[in-house]
């Protein structure tokens, strides 16, 4: 965060120094001054998108460091697993219709209505996801069949709903360009430590737990903000409102699944394959490298909400990928520095295992914010053909090679799958960014 606070310094050689740096060495309009920053709709919601997303990673990273300390690393990793999992149900039972309330939402003149249609589609979808899920789930996953027991269900199906909500709130305060409340709101998810110190001593089911009252308590104040915004103030249905927009849904929904494949698949992939304790590695290397994947994620979800609002796209591109630029680069070199003895912070064994698996995934970030940039410029065109071609390129490279990379070479194997993937679609990207029929 070194570069960013840089902004934050007045005096004239800072000033003359961006000047200089953002036409000659990236032309186009510079950085905004101290004045002007937080003043920009752009900078303002990354900023408060990543302080948002930082949260929960080190959230994250502190939870299942306390974790390994109270519950045996075999069942830290199939916890992991399961995360996963839920997080893939989630993503699968939206439908796209997160995208919808960015792209919509300013414009509606009902939202609680539209909201509300919206949130109550995806829970009915995730009632039929959820049973499909359990249904194969000797097929997807055989290491989880433990899930099929009753004291791990009920905690298990909870988990999902919860999240799915919390995740339409989140999304919902974002489009409101009030990413302060989503941040206030995702900062509760500090309560699942203190808890895990009650319930750990319930071993998996302890962590299950500790999970489902944090996200009770977050949707709860969600509720709350949403309706402070004129939003959650009745239980009104729109359904007509959020059928109109389901076209667009849908049409982001297969590059939506797509995104979140290679993170949800492959703790499963890594279990399944190498065993619980190398998932247990695999999620202390990707909790810490999250830090820096976060940057770009939150800098293009900022850029999609301006695209809604109809800010010029092609200036919008370049100013958030200098600013993502600007960030990661000090944040890789700090992963390369020190991200050895923050293993360590879970045990040694995490450091020798994993470190190498962290600086790749550390690498990747670069590369990952070109293919995000482009995606989210094909994203406001509107241009379903490539949008689902950058998906499909990147989880498909991934999980591809992943597989075979991980029977090979271990767990560092998956690092070395995500890092080509990301390398070889960034080329494509921006390549694509350069040619003129991209703004045309």
């Amino acid at each position: 965060m070194a570069a960013l606070s840089l902004h934050l310094f007045p005096g004239n050689y800072r000033d003359r120094y961006y000047i200089y740096r953002d036409h000659h060495l990236f032309g186009g309009t510079p950085m905004p001054g101290p004045a002007s920053f937080f003043q920009d709709p752009l900078y303002r919601n990354s900023v408060f998108i990543m302080l948002n997303t930082g949260l929960v990673t080190l959230f994250n990273y502190v939870f299942w460091i306390l974790a390994v300390r109270v519950v045996s690393s075999e069942h830290v990793g199939l916890a992991t697993a399961v995360v996963s999992a839920s997080m893939m149900i989630a993503a699968i039972s939206r439908l796209g219709m997160d995208d919808s309330i960015t792209r919509f939402l300013p414009q509606s003149k009902d939202r609680g209505g539209f909201v509300n249609a919206l949130i109550a589609i995806m829970l009915a979808v995730t009632v039929v996801v959820l049973f499909g899920f359990m249904a194969g789930l000797r097929q997807i996953s055989p290491a989880l069949l433990f899930l099929r027991e009753w004291q791990y269900l009920l905690p298990f199906v909870v988990l999902v709903f919860l999240t799915s909500v919390c995740n339409m709130q989140g999304t919902t305060l974002v489009a409101s360009r009030r990413a302060d409340l989503a941040l206030m709101e995702y900062a509760l998810l500090f309560l699942r430590i203190p808890l895990l110190l009650i319930t750990g001593s319930l071993g998996l089911f302890g962590i299950f737990l500790a999970l489902d009252v944090t996200y009770l308590i977050m949707m709860l104040v969600g509720v709350v903000f949403l309706y402070r915004l004129g939003i959650a103030r009745d239980l009104r249905v729109d359904f007509g409102q959020a059928r109109r927009t389901m076209k667009y849904s849908l049409s982001n929904y297969l590059a939506l699944i797509m995104y979140t494949a290679p993170y949800t698949l492959i703790p499963i992939l890594v279990v399944n394959v190498m065993g619980a304790s190398q998932q247990a590695y695999y999620y202390a290397a990707y909790s810490i490298a999250a830090f820096l994947l976060l940057v770009p994620d939150a800098i293009v979800a900022s850029m999609f909400v301006e695209g809604a609002h109809e800010r010029p796209l092609r200036e919008t591109a370049k100013k958030s990928l200098r600013f993502a630029l600007a960030i990661l680069v000090p944040l890789v070199l700090a992963a390369v520095f020190f991200g050895d003895n923050l293993l360590r912070l879970f045990s040694p064994e995490h450091s020798a295992a994993a470190y190498e698996l962290l600086l790749l995934l550390a690498l990747s970030s670069v590369f990952y914010a070109v293919i995000e940039v482009y995606f989210t410029v094909m994203q406001v065109r509107k241009n379903l053909v490539m949008l689902n071609f950058v998906r499909f390129s990147v989880t498909a490279l991934t999980l591809g090679l992943g597989y075979v990379l991980l029977q090979k070479l271990g767990l560092i194997g998956i690092g070395y799958a995500w890092f080509l993937a990301c390398v070889i679609v960034s080329a494509i990207s921006g390549w694509k960014m350069m040619s003129r029929k991209t703004w045309e």
